[in-house]
């Protein structure tokens, strides 16, 4: 069922989900539903072509010497992360890939700096496949003027893992500001999924009326290179 989105409604339909950080911890690993609100930090390398490396624990490499602490995971200049509090001059942070993998580690405080999310959602951005380890996926196309369709799918535990439950919408939509909300169905226990923009990265939410027992569309997505 596809139903376009109602218009006359709040703009801001997301809800914020946390009211605590990431805890500090002495390992970074995904993954923690708390970073999707983190804010976000740009990296800045110190020299052009600087490798930013992720390290495995808040121990910074000593020149000349074995770091057994760096992963082998970096970052370059302007690539954006979601970042847990410094802690040791460290801050755990994610990296989403356009595989649609997160890669967690720790980067060194200095070599981070607040990024201004000011971009709003347009349909440019939005068209592509979405998804985070392939598990909830969500292919948004372009519709009429600044409109968009998406075509979801989720499962738990995962594909093809039996017994597993799965779940699916089918919506079209328009942006508001930085915000945009899926409804697949137009009463109280329909699938409503609702989409943040954070930067390169989308946030999504859903109400727990999208398909079987823990199939739900929410946490960070990425957009895939290529589409798939």
């Amino acid at each position: 069922m596809v139903l376009y989105a109602v218009f006359g409604m709040p703009a801001h339909a997301w809800e914020k989900q946390w009211t605590e950080a990431p805890a500090i911890e002495d390992s970074c690993v995904a993954y923690d539903d708390r970073y999707s609100e983190a804010p976000l930090f740009r990296v800045t390398a110190k020299s052009p072509n600087e490798r930013v490396y992720f390290f495995s624990r808040k121990i910074a490499c000593t020149s000349g010497s074995s770091c057994p602490a760096r992963m082998k995971s970096y970052l370059v200049d302007g690539d954006v992360v979601f970042g847990g509090p410094a802690d040791k001059k460290f801050r755990c942070v994610y990296y989403g890939s356009s595989k649609g993998t997160i890669v967690a580690g720790f980067i060194a405080a200095d070599q981070l700096a607040p990024f201004a999310e000011d971009d709003e959602l347009t349909q440019d951005f939005l068209v592509g496949t979405w998804s985070h380890n392939g598990n909830p996926k969500i292919i948004i196309t372009a519709a009429e003027k600044n409109q968009v369709g998406a075509e979801g799918e989720a499962w738990w535990p995962g594909p093809r893992i039996a017994p597993y439950h799965e779940g699916s919408f089918s919506a079209v939509a328009t942006p508001a500001g930085k915000e945009i909300t899926f409804r697949d169905g137009d009463d109280a226990d329909s699938c409503k999924v609702d989409v943040l923009r954070r930067g390169p990265y989308l946030v999504a939410q859903d109400n727990d009326h999208c398909g079987g027992v823990n199939v739900r569309f929410s946490g960070i997505l990425m957009k895939l290179r290529g589409g798939k």
